[in-house]
């Protein structure tokens, strides 16, 4: 009679336990049990429970970024389907010192200098599962002098929950970082790792890093309850106990970036103003809503607010506000977070129905909002349309596209500037924001200001002999000092910010948007500020797609990346 699958999965857990235990007694009675400790205490294990999250990206990050604040780092790239050589544009030459790991290798024909601080240990390392026992003790015994003199050690695991090249690994880890994105089978893959990991390590704390983060998605899908999300679909001999969550930690959120993108060889000067802008509108729009919620507290308005940032079109308004309640209904008794005890509940009482009522009819009758959520339309489109080109220099602007997306936004800054003396400062400075990202695609649909710009981006030959971006050069500009680059990019900004300072006047002038500008305490135009602007425009421009995003210091996901991974170092 065939075994029944669910004795199958106890029975493969059972034999991870006893072979793990029987590794680590091995270890620890062997010469050197306090360096193999030492290494633990430094040790953080990147895995997730499928491939493309975004796993590989997250270790060669962290890496980065412990390196940059001048601790010494060891990044392990022990996953045979990764290959952070190729994140991190490592010359052939110096990757390939031998034909991947062997148990003859001494610790130097395993290891290359990325940068100061920071090296990649085994970057060839495309191991047989067979391989992974015995590379685990040459870590901890005959590599364990050379890894020890390192301050923080990443490893890159392999995805999934594979006792031979995985969870063998854990019980020598201090920290387990789990990554994962916001869709349900990256959710159900985590819960798999989990429920694995903690069989085989019941105290272990695993703390989720959740990438491309975008909030709620649907009533039946909470992006933050990978347990809800990973139980309900899996029998339940195999779910996650409340014992269990105790375990799990959300640690970080990074939205989705486009610096993170390596699909595409070059930047693009039109799809970061894009991108820029719709970011920018989302903002703007969003903080139209916020008088709504602005007197109350409750767990839910979160999720009203997020229902109709996503659902912009509020007509007609007793329709849009049943549908409302609907959603809130159907998402309060499938989440885990926000879950009530009363069968009968209902999102809104009778007051708070006429209360919302009418402030969402006020929301449906607000040009701005309308005209905002119009230019989001229309410059998503655009993106989606130029999101595919793979061209180094591209201005595009023939794009009949262009000529609704200049009309559009237009109108919305004449109907900005129309009504600013009725702004917030946060309003202002906004309008202003979007007032300084239209005069820069005016600009980049010049072909001669795009190549200028993109000509500073380092290149080289392959193998083949074309042209293609050295990207560890640039990621070496990030991270090192180079007074030369310096020198460099600051003449490139002195002889392009005349141009875009001359064509942010032309645009004021000739559609009177003189109280869009931004202006200093004195009332005067504040040119510092806008040199700043473009500044750091041009450089997060230049180093985007390169899979990096350390060196972008007023990205959403820059700031997010950088709080995840200072906790996570307090953790060590």
């Amino acid at each position: 009679m065939p075994q029944n699958p669910i004795d199958i999965i106890m029975d493969n857990m059972r034999e991870t336990i006893l072979k793990t235990k029987t590794i680590q007694n091995e270890l620890f009675n062997g010469k050197h049990p306090d360096r193999i400790r030492s290494i633990i205490n430094k040790s953080i294990c990147i895995s997730s429970g499928k491939g493309g999250v975004g796993k590989t990206t997250t270790a060669a990050n962290l890496a980065i970024y412990y390196s940059k604040t001048g601790k010494s780092v060891g990044l392990l790239d022990l996953d045979p389907l990764s290959d952070i050589s190729t994140i991190l544009d490592i010359k052939e030459s110096e990757a390939i010192q031998n034909q991947g790991f062997s148990p003859e290798s001494k610790f130097e024909d395993n290891r290359v200098r990325v940068f100061e601080n920071l090296d990649l240990i085994f970057p060839c390392s495309k191991f047989n599962p067979n391989d992974s026992t015995l590379l685990l003790k040459k870590i901890y015994t005959e590599f364990s002098r050379e890894i020890d003199r390192y301050e923080v050690l990443i490893f890159d695991m392999p995805a999934g929950n594979s006792f031979d090249n995985n969870l063998l690994f854990l019980p020598f880890m201090k920290l387990l970082l789990l990554v994962t994105n916001p869709e349900p089978t990256a959710h159900v893959s985590a819960g798999g790792y989990i429920k694995s990991a903690l069989n085989l390590e019941p105290d272990k704390i695993i703390y989720l890093w959740h990438n491309k983060f975008s909030g709620f998605i649907n009533p039946a899908f909470n992006p933050k309850d990978v347990v809800y999300n990973y139980n309900k679909n899996v029998p339940e001999e195999i779910r996650l106990t409340h014992k269990n969550v105790e375990n799990i930690k959300n640690h970080a959120f990074i939205p989705k970036d486009p610096s993170l993108d390596m699909l595409h060889g070059y930047p693009s000067p039109v799809e970061n103003i894009l991108s820029n802008i719709i970011d920018l509108m989302e903002a703007m729009q969003e903080s139209r809503l916020k008088k709504i919620f602005t007197e109350n507290n409750r767990k839910i308005y979160p999720l009203i607010e997020y229902y109709i940032s996503r659902n912009k079109n509020i007509t007609p308004v007793d329709e849009y506000i049943n549908n409302l309640g609907n959603y809130l209904n159907t998402f309060l008794k499938k989440n885990t977070e926000l879950n009530t005890e009363n069968k009968n509940f209902q999102a809104f009482t009778k007051d708070e129905f006429r209360e919302i009522s009418d402030l969402l009819k006020e929301l449906s009758e607000d040009n701005i909002r309308q005209s905002i959520i119009k230019v989001i339309s229309i410059l998503k489109r655009e993106m989606e349309n130029i999101s595919s080109s793979t061209r180094m220099f591209s201005s595009r602007k023939a794009n009949p596209g262009f000529k609704t997306i200049d009309r559009e936004i237009t109108k919305l800054l004449i109907l900005l500037s129309k009504n600013a003396s009725c702004f917030s400062q946060t309003t202002k400075n906004n309008a202003g924001l979007l007032l300084f990202f239209f005069s820069l695609l005016k600009l980049f649909q010049s072909e001669t200001v795009t190549k200028l710009v993109l000509s500073f981006i380092p290149v080289k030959k392959d193998r083949k002999g074309e042209t293609i971006r050295d990207r560890n050069a640039q990621i070496q500009n990030l991270i090192i000092n180079n007074d030369y680059n310096k020198k460099r990019f600051f003449l490139l900004i002195k002889k392009l910010y005349p141009v875009i300072n001359k064509q942010i006047t032309t645009i004021v002038k000739t559609f009177g948007l003189q109280p869009l500008l931004i202006r200093d305490k004195k009332k005067k135009v504040f040119n510092k500020a806008y040199l700043k602007f473009f500044t750091k425009f041009v450089h997060e421009m230049i180093y985007s797609r390169l899979g990096i995003i350390i060196g972008f210091e007023y990205r959403s996901a820059a700031i997010a990346f950088r709080k995840g991974a200072e906790k996570l170092l307090k953790l060590l």
